[in-house]
């Protein structure tokens, strides 16, 4: 806007929107009282005959895509969903989709279904995508490390001392396994290929066995005379030797693994 300087130039002999005339000819025109005038803009291109062409022409060229807005989900699965991969159903605005989700996920991890979020606002545009986030269930016996399961077992002191079969969970169901003879507590037993696969399919991981030892917190007299007659036996002494050689077992306890 000139405002109410307008005035003034008119008062010189010169109007300025005689220059806008003189641009826009009969594309439109000036008009207005008091001083004051307004343009009103009635077809054609107002930039013709400069050096020819829209001098706006070229910007932003192209066809372009406008793509609705992504829906997101959260889809919770067992460990077990987890090792053999799963295909959940539900819908969507009234269409029943299905998805399958691969062997080996993460907890977290992200996977996209193309073309099932929202519709585009523009006419001819493309839907969003599904996100789906996976939320594992934790178990209530197996903690998974990667694709390692870990299982605490707490076993007594004579099936430490002497061994013996004790039955352990697996993904598949309970499987029984034999505790050797002196086996130390932080001792981790491996079972192979009884972990989770490999999110990216380079194979399987192991179910390791932490193995607690339960020592009693009230024994009988009867009990604490067996016991008493260990006590002065060298072989249920401990030294430096064996305190080292536990304390190397349980350091996998302490150690975060990447």
């Amino acid at each position: 806007g000139f405002g109410g300087g307008a005035g003034g130039f008119e008062g010189a002999g010169f109007d300025p929107f005689d220059i806008f005339n003189q641009f826009f000819g009969g594309a439109g025109g000036f008009g207005g009282q008091g001083g004051r005038r307004t343009y009103t803009y009635t077809g054609g291109n107002p930039f013709e005959g400069f050096g020819g062409g829209n001098p706006f022409s070229g910007f932003g060229g192209g066809a372009r895509t406008y793509k609705g807005a992504d829906r997101r989900t959260t889809v919770k699965l067992t460990l077990q969903e987890i090792a053999s991969g799963v295909t959940k159903k539900g819908k969507i605005q009234g269409e029943e989709i299905s998805f399958t989700i691969p062997a080996g996920v993460l907890d977290g991890q992200q996977l996209k279904l193309s073309g099932k979020g929202y519709p585009s606002q523009v006419q001819g545009g493309q839907p969003g995508d599904l996100i789906i986030t996976i939320e594992e269930i934790p178990d209530k016996e197996l903690l998974r490390d990667h694709d390692d399961l870990v299982y605490n077992l707490l076993i007594d002191f004579p099936t430490a001392a002497l061994g013996g079969p004790v039955e352990i969970p697996t993904l598949n169901g309970r499987v029984r396994i034999n505790i050797p003879a002196g086996t130390q507590p932080g001792k981790m037993l491996r079972l192979k290929g009884k972990g989770l696969p490999s999110s990216g399919g380079y194979g399987t991981g192991d179910l390791l066995v932490n193995i607690l030892v339960y020592v009693p917190e009230k024994l009988s007299n009867k009990e604490k005379e067996s016991i008493e007659n260990f006590r002065d036996s060298d072989n249920f002494k401990t030294s430096e030797d064996k305190r080292e050689s536990l304390f190397s077992r349980l350091k996998y306890l302490f150690t975060k693994h990447d």
